[in-house]
């Protein structure tokens, strides 16, 4: 099961304004119905350092930085215990993403919760730089909420595994969230065929796409039932890179939010993403949760 019973939340707001962000209102909606479902406490982690955030009015990045205390931290913290969850509010002097991590490594946390802030980018709606960090750094799952999405309870998620150890946790996670909510679950699993099979020595390409595609989708239904998926459940295993079929069933079927995993590589751990994560990271438009594997060791402790 999908632990949730510690929650952290990143708290942002609006440059020159008494107004938290977009972003930051979805990741509180998201934090209220994931803390009431399962029974979950929420730490709110403010930062009061100094850091470059999209000024929307401007039209510019712009240096900010908060005072502790204020109007909008405290309704946000006000908003929750009103719900019935159990929540306190941090300030932290420490940039936003080391603040986050390192709360989260304390209270020995299940969850990050912070908002995508909103920015122009070349190539479509990249994660802000506080997301990204955490989704490589922290030692824990990052859930980024996107503004203007739908509100919780998720009704459509899209999970994305390899079939490794750490897809499994996707898997379990994705069930469990599913499970709470009701909502449709589509899993997606791609291969390639391989150097020889394409040249056609080992075995006839279509052949093996089809035989590879049985075994996975049997594989795929195995690790399903052992996480205890809901009854609807849509298996995408296409012969493609993951990317684009992650992308394609994006734009066909509209989830709420996309589960998957998250490697390090490189020999340094909790640096670097792996390679299909951090071209997703740059173009997917949904909000996203990413999972670390079992063993990942952040650099924060």
């Amino acid at each position: 099961m999908f632990a949730l019973r510690r929650i952290t939340v990143g708290l942002d707001a609006e440059p020159g304004v008494p107004r938290l962000t977009a972003g930051c209102f979805q990741a509180l909606e998201w934090a209220r119905w994931l803390a009431t479902s399962a029974n979950g406490e929420v730490t709110l982690v403010h930062s009061t350092a100094h850091d470059e955030a999209w000024d929307e009015r401007s039209g510019g990045y712009t240096t900010v930085s908060t005072e502790p205390g204020g109007a909008p931290f405290e309704a946000a913290l006000e908003g929750l215990r009103g719900a019935g969850v159990e929540a306190r509010l941090v300030f932290s002097e420490e940039s936003p993403w080391l603040a986050l991590a390192r709360q989260a490594s304390k209270d020995g946390s299940d969850l990050v919760l912070v908002g995508k802030r909103a920015a122009p980018f070349l190539h479509g709606p990249l994660l802000g730089s506080v997301s990204a960090k955490l989704v490589r750094r922290c030692p824990c799952p990052v859930w980024v909420a996107k503004p203007g999405a739908s509100s919780p309870p998720p009704r459509v998620i899209l999970a994305a595994t390899d079939l490794s150890p750490v897809g499994d946790r996707v898997l379990d996670a994705a069930c469990d969230l599913a499970g709470r909510s009701g909502a449709a679950l589509h899993v997606v699993h791609t291969f390639q065929l391989s150097m020889s099979v394409q040249m056609g020595r080992d075995e006839d390409p279509e052949a093996f796409a089809k035989r590879t595609r049985s075994e996975r989708t049997d594989r795929l239904r195995a690790q399903l039932e052992a996480a205890g998926a809901p009854a609807e459940v849509s298996l995408h295993v296409a012969l493609s890179s993951p990317t684009h079929v992650v992308l394609e069933c994006e734009k066909r079927h509209s989830p709420d939010l996309i589960v998957m995993g998250t490697i390090s590589r490189g020999g340094v751990a909790g640096v670097l993403l792996g390679n299909t994560a951090e071209r997703l990271l740059g173009r997917l438009d949904t909000s996203i949760l990413t999972i670390k594997p079992e063993d990942f060791v952040g650099p924060v402790l």
